[in-house]
């Protein structure tokens, strides 16, 4: 580790105590949880209205012939769609997912 390069928490709970140490981490993580959310909806909400026919206007608990709750699928896909894809690359170090967000720069332009 080198001694001249110091983390954020770290100067916070030098300068500022263990207690505001905490707070500054529920802080972050809180910060975290509301911008991912934020994103989530955006994204399903798009995603929605993609995929969803436009006759399909049926309420909740609208099946097919089949029985199948079509309308409970055609809500939680997005959402599968974007844990399957967010959720992994959170995990990830920002160097590491460099050409991920290089593909996604391009598609969102193309």
């Amino acid at each position: 580790i080198d001694p001249n390069s110091y983390e954020v928490i770290d100067l916070v709970r030098h300068y500022l105590g263990n207690t505001h140490s905490a707070l500054y981490q529920i802080s972050l993580m809180s910060l975290m949880y509301i911008g991912l959310l934020a994103y989530s909806q955006v994204f399903c909400n798009a995603t929605s209205a993609l995929i969803v026919p436009r006759g399909m206007t049926g309420g909740k608990g609208s099946s097919d012939d089949d029985g199948n709750d079509t309308n409970f699928w055609l809500q939680i896909l997005p959402q599968l769609i974007f844990g399957c894809f967010v959720v992994p690359l959170s995990c990830v170090e920002l160097n590491e997912q460099l050409s991920v967000q290089a593909i996604m720069a391009i598609v969102r332009f193309a």
